[in-house]
């Protein structure tokens, strides 16, 4: 007989309070860890972020459904932590990190 250790990998809960998506645009933050999950709202999904505003401070969590940073964060995951900024694309549509 199998153990359900022996099959189901171990979700790391992330930690922090809520913030609002909107409250970290054009601010320098770090990304300490995400995890892909199923949207509420959308049917493409979204990604839970854990980040700070400073490498010492007290981390957060927000959830977003840019496709563009999903992207990102598949793409880059394995640097993390790292520093960046969500800027907003001219059309307010898109939302993505940028050099800090």
């Amino acid at each position: 007989m199998h153990k359900f250790s022996d099959f189901v990998a171990d979700e790391e809960h992330l930690e922090g309070a809520k913030k609002p998506f909107q409250e970290l645009v054009g601010k320098q933050i770090v990304i300490w860890n995400a995890r892909s999950m199923q949207s509420q709202f959308d049917s493409d999904g979204c990604v839970m972020l854990q980040f700070s505003f400073e490498e010492n401070g007290d981390k957060f969590v927000t959830f977003t459904g840019s496709k563009v940073i999903i992207e990102q964060i598949e793409k880059y995951k394995a640097q993390m932590p790292f520093e960046a900024t969500i800027e907003q694309r001219k059309s307010g549509k898109h939302f993505y990190f940028t050099l800090t």
